[in-house]
């Protein structure tokens, strides 16, 4: 049995309610499920809950799953929603100053060639203030406009722009002495 036709019987137990397929469905796309979450999430049990909120949803609106397309984005779309109302639930999106402060000691980079990692980066990210990261990954992981964060957040489009170049200013401040400007003067 190829692939599809197999994936197509889990999607179609899915629909039928069956326990043991939706159990399937969440096992091949936990990994894939938590990784996404972890980037709208401050600690691994909030991701958990983001991630168990979105398979609830998954599995309440599979029938309207539309197989022509395909089922990760399908996903990946419920999971970002499920994150952007936890932190409408629970974390106040306006913008706070708190970051954490960062030096060498608290994030360990991988230290080869001092290239950052996709991991070095979302340890970064993780420092920002919910709000922050909320709007940065919004727009540089999952590509909306200013025009739609805002819609989603429930914000002006000036308090995306905002909100996204202060993120990106702090995102710089922290990676810049990882990475000093190299003085083309003096051949250094």
């Amino acid at each position: 049995m190829n692939k599809k036709t197999s994936f197509d019987r889990l999607l179609y137990a899915c629909k039928q309610g069956k326990q043991s397929a939706q159990k399937e469905l969440y096992r091949r796309y936990f990994a894939y499920g938590m990784t996404v979450c972890l980037h709208y999430t401050n600690r691994q049990e909030e991701a958990e809950e983001v991630l168990n909120d979105a398979f609830f949803k998954v599995f309440k609106k599979i029938a309207t799953f539309n197989p022509a397309y395909p089922f990760k984005s399908w996903l990946r779309k419920i999971i970002v929603n499920s994150a952007i109302d936890y932190h409408r639930k629970y974390h106040n999106l306006e913008i706070q100053d708190n970051i954490i402060p960062i030096t060498e000691a608290t994030i360990t980079f991988n230290q080869g060639e001092r290239q950052l990692s996709m991991d070095d980066v979302l340890k970064i990210v993780q420092v920002l203030s919910p709000g922050y990261r909320l709007v940065f990954i919004l727009y540089v992981v999952e590509g909306l406009s200013h025009k739609e964060i805002a819609a989603k957040l429930g914000i002006s489009v000036g308090t995306s722009r905002s909100n996204y170049s202060k993120a990106r200013a702090k995102l710089q401040k922290i990676i810049s002495p990882f990475y000093p400007a190299q003085r083309k003067e003096n051949g250094q």
